[in-house]
């Protein structure tokens, strides 16, 4: 394991929400600062405790086989050295908020020992908008908690278009906005499937 106090004085010292992940993609440290004031600021503050946090799997908080296989294929990118790190532009929203982050991945170097990945957010654009409920995880969770069969939403990791109606797949479905979605009568009681748009998945 990286030595705490050098990862966290590392970690503290550059911007954005910053953390270090090791060879089997288990967090190893965060930066406090960052980390607790995006967890806060996106209604999960029990992701402020780090305990909750050190040791698990970055994969526990991605979901959507696509979005899985897309970091695999960065992290195998940075070991064979075919790059020296990989970034992307992301949209991380909240219910009332459009945020634009940008995730950087780098390999960093660790002398007779197995790889660690240094990632970093930092915030690129904020604006806010009218209410996005299906964002909201407490007004989704009341909802669902009413339904026998949960509808499931596609939602692109990339740009946070959904795939409208409900449960449409790749031939059947129409990409919109969380905007358009209510406007055509979607209702908040959805379960998020992450995946990538076919305008994403070609750009990245």
């Amino acid at each position: 394991m990286i030595n705490e106090y050098d990862s966290q004085s590392y970690l503290s010292a550059i911007g954005g929400t910053a953390y270090i992940v090791d060879s089997e993609y288990k967090i190893n440290s965060i930066g406090h600062e960052g980390w607790n004031s995006f967890a806060t600021t996106n209604g999960a503050p029990e992701l402020t405790f780090e305990e909750n946090i050190v040791g698990t799997s970055i994969f526990d908080f991605i979901t959507g086989d696509k979005i899985k296989e897309f970091y695999k294929q960065i992290f195998s990118d940075l070991l064979s050295e075919r790059k020296r790190s990989a970034s992307v532009i992301i949209n991380c929203d909240g219910p009332t908020v459009q945020r634009n982050i940008h995730l950087s991945i780098s390999l960093l170097s660790m002398t007779n020992t197995s790889p660690y990945y240094l990632f970093q957010a930092i915030g690129v654009s904020e604006n806010m908008r009218p209410p996005i409920d299906f964002l909201d995880k407490k007004l989704v969770h009341k909802a669902l908690a009413a339904l026998k069969d949960v509808p499931i939403l596609a939602i692109c990791s990339f740009c946070n278009l959904v795939r409208y109606p409900v449960n449409s797949n790749e031939k059947t479905g129409n990409w919109i906005t969380g905007a358009e979605y209510y406007q055509k009568g979607g209702e908040t009681g959805v379960k998020l499937s992450h995946t990538i748009c076919p305008h994403c998945y070609d750009e990245h």
